[in-house]
């Protein structure tokens, strides 16, 4: 109980033994997680590196007018595809009114088989390629996923196209596996179109409290589920950095939870374990917060994680009852919606509970604590498998 009030109150030690009822002689704390990771991190560099974020420029004009018409004749194909739309809430827990929002995308290609364009007709230098002729733009079948230079922003910055797995079970005439393509096209299951910018995606930037993961997908999911409380950051891999806009964001924010994609237990991944011990010495508000089931949020949903409690169950007492009661008195129900976009009407069991608005209460509740056990187990693993020499020293 005392390492609680440190962890999710930020107690002192002493202020933690009072508050539950322990009275016994001052000792030095155990250490939390962030401090042997901040430790570990400059005893083997010796000082935390310097590290500028980068500020990215925006595709050409001609680009954006190419790219967005591609996204927007994507959006009617999907729109018009219940199989498809199906498959999204079922696979990705992404609902409608979501897939509409973010203008979410498919591309059939032509006949099934993937559309190529040159680049001088997106507005792009000419090049060559390996046979002489003039390069072209590769635009594969998949999902389209359109990222803007900002939430409500008509700048196109970047197109990714998730493309279909085997794991979809998506019918052969909807969709070929990127696993049965040519050898080539098989080691990129996401695909940017060729004159994208690197922006970071970031949903929901005036938030106090901001998610890291890595799939623009699951960044979605969050929007969506929790999209009152925090906003999401999606870097694209475990080793992308933020870039300044986002860096500038993220560096006001209250709390940062970074979820990148957990490897098998107990070590994880190595890139999820240097990416960690990157993230905390640039950002002294950012807590490490794994799903508490499978690698990444999608797969945390299948496994009946409500999403939404566990984002509130990461952030210290004050913080969550303040940004909820905040959401609260500015808005009735659950979910930010742009300005002048109509907020989304949810049928029985459709949407979000009276109950889990009640933030201030639930976060005290078994279920919370329950989240916050399976999380805080998943850290001490990680830790233990990543650091064991510095685990053993602050014993």
């Amino acid at each position: 109980m005392i390492q609680f009030y440190r962890e999710f109150e930020g107690l002192g030690f002493k202020e933690a033994c009072r508050k539950a009822g322990v009275e016994r002689e001052y000792q030095a704390p155990r250490q939390s997680l962030r401090e042997r990771l901040t430790r570990s991190s400059a005893s083997r560099s010796g000082h935390v590196q310097a590290w500028e974020p980068v500020r990215h420029e925006l595709p050409p004009e001609r680009w954006q007018e190419k790219a967005g018409g591609f996204a927007a004749w994507c959006a009617s194909n999907l729109e018009g595809s219940r199989l498809l739309l199906d498959w999204l809430e079922e696979a990705r827990g992404l609902r409608l009114e979501t897939i509409r929002r973010f203008n979410l995308g498919w591309n059939p290609g032509e006949k099934g088989r993937d559309l190529y364009r040159q680049v001088t007709h997106w507005g792009l230098p000419f090049e060559r390629n390996e046979r002489g002729k003039e390069r072209s733009i590769w635009l594969p079948v998949g999902l389209t996923i359109p990222v803007y230079s900002c939430p409500d922003s008509v700048e196109l910055v970047r197109v990714k196209i998730r493309r279909p797995k085997r794991s979809d079970g998506l019918p052969a005439d909807v969709a070929t596996p990127y696993e049965d393509g040519p050898g080539w096209a098989r080691q990129a299951p996401y695909v940017a179109v060729r004159g994208s910018s690197d922006h970071t995606f970031v949903l929901h930037p005036e938030s106090r409290v901001f998610v890291v993961v890595e799939s623009e997908l699951d960044a979605l999911l969050l929007a969506q589920d929790a999209g009152d409380i925090a906003g999401a950051v999606a870097l694209g891999s475990a080793t992308a950095k933020p870039d300044a806009t986002a860096t500038e964001l993220l560096r006001r924010a209250g709390c940062i939870l970074v979820a990148l994609d957990a490897g098998k237990e107990p070590g994880g991944d190595p890139g999820e374990a240097a990416a960690w011990q990157w993230w905390l010495p640039q950002f002294p508000n950012a807590e490490r917060w794994p799903v508490p089931a499978g690698k990444d949020p999608n797969e945390a949903r299948l496994a009946g994680v409500d999403l939404r409690e566990w984002v509130l169950a990461g952030l210290p007492t004050a913080l969550a009852r303040s940004v909820v009661l905040e959401n609260e008195s500015g808005a009735s129900g659950c979910e930010k919606t742009r300005p002048g976009a109509e907020r989304p009407s949810y049928g029985p069991g459709g949407g979000p509970s009276e109950r889990r608005c009640d933030a201030p209460g639930w976060y005290h509740s078994p279920e919370a604590e329950e989240i916050r056990r399976k999380v805080q187990a998943r850290k001490a693993r990680f830790l233990a498998a990543t650091l064991p020499a510095t685990s053993e020293a602050v014993q």
